[in-house]
């Protein structure tokens, strides 16, 4: 057949001499497109059915943890709400007692709810972040972490402080000290580098303050640290009171 001649006549009959050529392809050749055709089907579909399933497990991970984290919170409003139930509790005590000119529990109270400043005999010390040549700001060691100060005040309380105070901040039941780029966060204030941190307390010890193991790992980092024992501290109320009127 002159194919040649078909296609310049334009001729409407070549798609059927077209389908021709294919049927005399041998059985194998024709047997063997099929079966591509067949495979190519069954692989997109394959494929298709993985991206659905696949689609229907993100959204099932991302409901399952948007309710995690709902029941979270929830959890955390509810805490908080018997927070400030307790404190409202304490505070009509205190009105109570100081109506009853019950000194001696008034002072007991008082010294929880951290509503009225604390003057007595106690500690300060002093932190800086370390500035020398050996010590720069792109070396996290030499520099003083909110992790540092959370392990001082910790040992402080363990030791005998009856209140605690960081730059003026009075540190209370839900006080937070958390890092926030270069600064650290107390109670909504931003304070730097120097650090003081006040303590009253009449069996806190400077020898065992000293010679506490993460005060050595402080200097040997090459932060500053110093500490004093002083007869008239002063730790003012701690503002979150202001936060339940």
């Amino acid at each position: 057949m002159n194919y040649d001649k078909i296609i310049e006549s334009n001729n409407p009959f070549l798609l059927i001499e077209s389908t021709n050529l294919l049927k005399k392809l041998s059985r194998k050749k024709r047997f063997s497109i099929l079966l591509l055709v067949i495979l190519a089907t069954i692989t997109i579909l394959i494929f298709a059915n993985f991206l659905v399933k696949n689609s229907r497990s993100s959204n099932k991970i991302l409901i399952s943890r948007e309710s995690t984290l709902n029941a979270e919170l929830t959890k955390m409003e509810n805490i908080n709400d018997l927070l400030e139930a307790e404190i409202l509790i304490l505070k009509k005590q205190v009105k109570d007692i100081s109506n009853k000119k019950d000194e001696k529990k008034l002072k007991k109270i008082s010294k929880y709810l951290a509503d009225t400043d604390l003057t007595g005999t106690g500690v300060e010390i002093k932190l800086k972040d370390n500035l020398s040549i050996f010590g720069t700001f792109q070396d996290e060691k030499s520099i003083v972490h909110n992790t540092d100060l959370l392990k001082i005040v910790n040992f402080l309380w363990e030791n005998g402080a009856s209140a605690i105070s960081i730059n003026g901040e009075r540190i209370v039941f839900n006080s937070y000290i958390s890092c926030v780029g270069p600064t650290i966060l107390i109670n909504k204030k931003r304070i730097s580098s120097p650090f003081s941190i006040k303590a009253v307390g009449e069996k806190l010890d400077i020898n065992k303050i000293k010679n506490n193991s993460f005060v050595l790992s402080l200097e040997l980092r090459g932060i500053g640290f110093e500490i004093s024992q002083e007869e008239n501290i002063l730790i003012p109320a701690g503002k979150y009171a202001t936060y339940m009127e």
